[in-house]
C-alpha cells in the first residue's frame, strides 16, 4: 500500500497517539505526522474489541443513576448515549496558529439533562492511577474535539471525562444461560481533570506537541523519549540505514 503523504502545513493529530506515540517516542511521532511514516503496526488480540463492543453495548441506554449506584460514583443526571466522530478546528495555542488539528472517535457520550455532556472510556484493564495517566491527554482531546469542532454548530459543552475500567477476574458460568460461560470481573471510574486546570494542562500539552512538529528536524534519537532510553524502533532504523551505506 502506498504511503500516504501528509498535506503540507497541516498537522493531523490522532487521540490515539498521545496516550503512548508521542510519549514512547516524540521522534516517531514527527516521523509519522510531518513525514507519514508510520511504525510497524503492533498485534491487537480480537477479544479486546469484542470486550469493548460488549461494554458499549451493555451500557448504552443506561442512565447515569443506574451507573452511579453500579459504580459508587455520583455522576450527572443524564444517560449513556453512542459517540461519534470528532473533529477540531484549527488549532490557536497563544494567539498562533500552529495548522495542526484534532480527529478522532469516541465510544460512547453521557447526553446530561442539563444540555452539557460527559465522555467516558471503556478499558479492559486492572486500572490505577499509573495506568490512567497515560491517557489524561487523549481523553481531553476528545473533549476539546467538543468543544472546538470544525462545525461550531455542533459544538457541545463536556463537564465530564475518563475512564471506566473492566478488569475480569474469573471464569465462569452464566446462570440460566445453558452452555454459556464467561468472564466476569470488577468495573471502575477513572475521572480525569477537565475543569480549568485540565484545559490549561492541555493546553501546555499542545504548545509542546506544535513546537516539535515546527521543527525542521525530528528529535534526536536518544533525547526523544519520556524516559530517557533510546527508542527501539529509531535505534533499528538507524542500524538497517548504516548496514545499507
Amino acid at each position: 500500500m502506498a504511503k500516504k503523504e501528509p498535506v503540507p502545513g497541516e498537522f493531523k493529530l490522532l487521540p490515539s497517539d498521545f496516550s503512548f506515540l508521542w510519549r514512547d517516542c516524540k521522534r516517531c511521532f514527527w516521523l509519522k505526522v510531518k513525514k507519514g511514516h508510520q511504525r510497524p503496526r503492533g498485534i491487537m488480540p480480537g477479544i479486546f474489541n469484542v470486550i469493548d463492543s460488549a461494554m458499549k453495548t451493555q451500557f448504552k441506554g443506561m442512565q447515569t443513576k443506574t451507573l452511579s449506584e453500579i459504580l459508587g460514583v455520583e455522576f450527572p443526571e443524564g444517560m449513556i448515549v453512542p459517540g461519534g466522530n470528532v473533529r477540531s478546528g484549527p488549532i490557536v495555542v497563544d494567539g498562533k496558529r500552529t495548522g495542526m488539528y484534532i480527529t478522532g472517535k469516541t465510544d460512547s457520550m453521557f447526553k446530561l439533562t442539563n444540555g452539557h455532556i460527559g465522555i467516558p472510556d471503556f478499558k479492559t484493564s486492572n486500572l490505577t492511577a499509573k495506568k490512567v495517566e497515560p491517557y489524561h491527554n487523549a481523553m481531553r482531546a476528545y473533549a476539546f474535539c467538543r468543544e472546538n469542532p470544525e462545525d461550531w454548530k455542533v459544538r457541545s459543552v463536556v463537564d465530564i471525562i475518563g475512564l471506566i475500567g473492566y478488569n475480569p477476574t474469573r471464569f465462569a458460568h452464566a446462570k440460566d444461560k445453558g452452555p454459556e460461560y464467561g468472564f466476569l470481573g470488577d468495573i471502575s471510574w477513572w475521572p480525569i481533570e477537565w475543569g480549568d486546570q485540565g484545559r490549561l494542562d492541555f493546553n501546555q500539552f499542545l504548545f509542546e506537541m506544535a513546537e516539535v512538529l515546527h521543527s525542521d528536524e525530528p528529535p534526536a534519537i536518544g533525547n526523544s523519549t519520556y524516559d530517557g532510553k533510546p527508542c527501539e524502533y529509531c535505534t533499528y532504523r538507524e542500524t538497517v540505514r548504516g548496514m545499507e551505506e
